[in-house]
């Protein structure tokens, strides 16, 4: 599982913890939430790169639509974004080391 995040603390706490040792209880915390995922990677990135997730986030929380839109797949308000997302992960896709 990838989690793209928008915040430098936590990435930081995460991946480079000597560096970030004042987060050392929110790392444990998140290694502890993370342990039953077989592999994951974290990094940073920006919000407006990841638009879809945002949006899907912040409708979630607003609205308290608390329905898993993984199982249902992206809704049909934000498939023009996540169609434009697509075209370019396949040309960035194999830059990442999975």
């Amino acid at each position: 599982m990838i989690f793209a995040v928008d915040d430098d603390m936590i990435v930081g706490a995460v991946t480079r913890p000597k560096a970030w040792p004042s987060f050392k209880a929110m790392r444990a915390d998140i290694l502890f939430g993370l342990k039953k995922i077989e592999w994951w990677k974290i990094f940073k990135e920006v919000k407006s790169r990841n638009r879809g997730a945002f949006l899907i986030a912040q409708n979630v929380t607003r609205d308290l639509r608390l329905q898993s839109y993984v199982a249902a797949g992206y809704p049909f308000w934000l498939q023009s974004i996540f169609e434009r997302v697509s075209l370019k992960v396949r040309n960035v896709w194999p830059l990442f080391d999975l």
